[in-house]
């Protein structure tokens, strides 16, 4: 799963889209665990996720990563290769 990890509680970060996580889960769903940011600069601005997956141990997440200060919003796109092992790693 990737979403933006971001109950508000930070005052910093409430309403904003960062950080960008990913979590597994080894039970279809019902829970999730080795959570981990891929992004998350404060300021950072990530949202349409998508996922491909190239083999059972590597896939490719696109997504918006622009940046609020800037004013990229949705004018960068992010490629981000990741690794299986480092999605189950501790």
């Amino acid at each position: 799963m990737v979403w933006n990890n971001n109950n508000g509680s930070d005052p910093a970060t409430m309403n904003h889209r960062t950080p960008l996580s990913v979590a597994i889960s080894k039970d279809e769903g019902k829970t999730w665990g080795n959570i981990k940011n891929i992004e998350e600069d404060p300021e950072g601005w990530y949202c349409y996720t998508a996922l491909y997956f190239l083999n059972p141990q590597n896939l490719i997440l696109g997504h918006c990563a622009g940046n609020r200060i800037q004013k990229t919003g949705l004018l960068v796109t992010n490629l981000t290769s990741l690794n299986k092992e480092w999605l189950v790693s501790p």
